[in-house]
């Protein structure tokens, strides 16, 4: 629904979805309390030559979250699972 699609610059994504006014440099949250893992929030996490972002919400089965990879500043894969 948010137009996500393979090939995806990060900064594309990112701008999909709420983050404060820029992105971190490294790992670091993109909003709510993400170093308590507390949903919802939204976290940047690089490493290992990706990019990982996460978007967790709460629900009545536990926490959900989107999960989008990207190499080289490019979507490669996404999927949505429970933490």
């Amino acid at each position: 629904p948010r137009g996500l699609r393979s090939g995806a610059t990060l900064g594309a994504a990112a701008k999909r979805f709420q983050h404060g006014e820029t992105l971190p440099q490294g790992t670091g949250a993109l909003y709510g309390d993400a170093a308590a893992m507390e949903p919802p929030y939204g976290m940047m996490v690089e490493g290992g030559g990706e990019t990982t972002l996460y978007y967790a919400i709460p629900t009545d089965s536990g926490t959900a979250a989107l999960v989008l990879r990207f190499m080289g500043g490019v979507l490669v894969s996404m999927g949505i699972s429970y933490l």
